[in-house]
């Protein structure tokens, strides 16, 4: 049985990252180990992680390191003074609160709650106590400096997908490469599982498309309208958006793509942040994303497990996980023509749509399953001292 802490430090809402971070949590208590759930403020996710069951510790941040990472990490000098100061404080507190509860493996599940790790990490070094750390790699945005810091230091690199591996600058992926370990997304897949095959649209009924995915630029919903307004597709589809803005600049992007929508006349609801998913995956023939960047997204094997036909950019791991899975059509990122025509062919042949989705449905379960999930999260904490740091 291993101590082991799991952070994540974007208390703002539960998104698809800190889904898996609590996954993660939770699959590990359930293996037998003492698992506790850290975040810097009360908020959505020490709910999410209260729900799941999980020993929950929040140790309240200074107000510079309650934004989102890159915020908190850019801007000017006067900027990134006071931010690496209020890590620095919040590293020391941190790390004396874990030392207190015993911790062996820090799991942080991004960036920046890695740096928070650094000082806990040397303190064990210098009083030569056994302490790990396994960053949980989840995106692949590049992060500069940063990084670099958090996986040079870390004794291992959790990758949910390959391609998570570019969030590292490229002079230092040699360095970390040789430390990556898989940690690739699971789910409770049967929780996804439509009781019957998609119903295909009356004629002339619109198909009915879905998007999970935040209100934000990366996530390409304004290529996915204009797709959709494409002369082989206009009127034939109606699209449903899950998921909301977060701050100004998404509730002004929402109302921008209301009326592009509006100006295209393509017909689109937008459904806004959901706890529960699934009746809008069930309700749906088609899913569709057009990120520009990801990670792998769990909502391509949440929707392939529905049994519905994806349609994807290759942004990250997602033209991969598709492709793995049998799940449909990847596209390039940026690429709307291409877009359209694969939207297109499925919409086009309802026949098609139901193969693809029962393929996807069977193959994602063999990949992401809990089960898989938990094998790998095991792997990725299990350290055989008597042969150094690797398993």
């Amino acid at each position: 049985m291993t101590r082991v802490a799991v952070l994540d430090d974007r208390f703002h809402q539960v998104y698809g990252a800190q889904r898996n971070a609590l996954l993660l949590a939770r699959l590990l208590a359930q293996g037998g180990h003492e698992v506790s759930f850290h975040t810097t403020a009360e908020g959505p996710l020490a709910d999410a992680a209260r729900a799941e069951g999980l020993d929950v510790a929040v140790l309240e941040a200074p107000a510079e390191l309650r934004v989102f990472e890159k915020a908190a990490l850019s801007g000017g000098l006067a900027v990134k003074l006071r931010t690496a100061v209020a890590l620095a404080r919040y590293n020391r507190a941190l790390g004396r609160a874990l030392a207190a509860d015993g911790v062996e493996v820090a799991v942080p599940a991004a960036v920046r709650p890695a740096l928070h790790l650094l000082g806990w990490r040397a303190v064990g070094r210098a009083t030569r106590r056994r302490r790990r750390l396994v960053l949980f790699a989840q995106n692949n945005t590049p992060f500069g400096l940063p990084a670099a810091a958090a996986g040079l230091t870390a004794d291992r690199v959790g990758l949910i997908g390959p391609d998570c591996l570019r969030t590292f600058p490229s002079w230092a992926q040699g360095r970390i490469r040789p430390k990556t370990v898989p940690l690739p997304s699971g789910r409770d897949l049967a929780r996804f599982a439509r009781p019957a095959a998609p119903t295909p649209s009356p004629t002339p009924g619109p198909v009915e498309v879905v998007t999970v995915a935040n209100i934000e630029p990366r996530k390409g919903i304004d290529r996915v309208i204009d797709a959709l307004a494409d002369p082989a597709l206009a009127g034939r589809c109606h699209l449903t958006v899950v998921g909301g803005p977060t701050g100004p600049k998404g509730e002004a992007l929402l109302t921008d793509l209301e009326a592009r929508a509006d100006r295209l006349g393509v017909s689109v609801t937008f459904v806004g942040w959901c706890d529960d998913v699934v009746p809008h995956l069930h309700a749906a023939e088609l899913m569709v994303l057009a990120s520009s960047e990801e990670g792998l997204p769990g909502v391509l094997i949440e929707a392939m497990a529905a049994g519905l036909p994806c349609v994807t950019s290759a942004a990250g791991n997602a033209g991969d996980l598709v492709t793995r899975c049998e799940g449909g059509a990847v596209v390039p990122v940026g690429d709307t023509a291409a877009l359209a025509g694969a939207l297109a062919r499925f919409v086009d042949d309802a026949v098609l749509r139901a193969a693809t989705g029962a393929r996807a449905a069977e193959l994602v379960a063999e990949h992401y399953d809990l089960a898989a999930f938990a094998r790998h999260a095991e792997a990725a904490i299990t350290f055989d001292d008597t042969r150094g740091d690797r398993r």
